[in-house]
């Protein structure tokens, strides 16, 4: 593919990742955080699939957006909508945009390179990627922002201390503290 046909096809992917979050995120400034973070996860898993000699022959190659591919980008739009309203509200911008951005980097990248990941995963995953380490009543709590049913949080966090690659290897996405609060954990 020759370099403007790529430069053209990353467009075409911020646009497509745009038109699916705009709707629930409405401040620019998170708006273009997910945008990158996106382009951040496709680069580094296509990056680091080819360092290992596996590519994404499995995902079609890079700068697609499959049907499959839509619950997961939605899911993360929603952390970053609910990023937007804290930020709205006055939290302090900086540090949880930066932190929404790797969110949205690392599970797309996590996503890519094959993992299997549910729209509740990354949902519970992006609270503790943005906010940092929680209790389970401080996740439970958080969860009706993110349309979870606070009954399945442990469920979900105890379902990321293994989460399939494709390579058949599992990898804790989160982890379980001494203190008992739950941390995410990059791959």
């Amino acid at each position: 593919m020759s370099r403007p046909d790529h430069a053209e096809a990353e467009l075409s992917f911020r646009d497509a990742i745009r038109a699916r979050v705009e709707e629930d995120v409405h401040l620019p400034e998170v708006l273009a955080v997910l945008e990158d973070g996106f382009v951040r996860g496709e680069r580094e898993a296509v990056s680091e699939l080819n360092a290992a000699g596996q590519g994404l022959n499995f995902r079609l190659g890079t700068w697609v957006i499959r049907n499959e591919d839509l619950p997961i980008v939605e899911a993360i739009g929603a952390v970053g909508a609910v990023v937007g309203a804290a930020v709205g509200a006055g939290i302090s911008a900086p540090v949880v945009v930066a932190a929404l951005g790797a969110f949205a980097a690392m599970t797309w990248k996590t996503w890519r390179k094959g993992s299997s990941l549910t729209p509740e995963q990354v949902k519970v995953l992006g609270l503790l990627e943005v906010a940092g380490p929680q209790s389970i009543p401080d996740l439970q709590a958080r969860a009706k922002d993110l349309a979870l049913d606070e009954g399945e949080v442990e469920l979900l966090l105890n379902n990321l201390t293994q989460v399939e690659q494709v390579n058949g290897s599992l990898h804790p996405l989160v982890a379980k503290q001494p203190d008992g609060r739950w941390k995410s954990r990059r791959i």
